[in-house]
């Protein structure tokens, strides 16, 4: 089962996502 590697590079990717998701919604103050 190729299980482990895909958990680990989807929740990479969902990581990253959900970074960028976050950013866009609460937008922080760049100097």
């Amino acid at each position: 089962m190729v299980e482990s590697k895909v958990s680990k590079e989807e929740q990479d990717r969902l990581k990253k996502y959900d970074a960028q998701v976050r950013a866009r919604k609460a937008p922080k103050p760049k100097a």
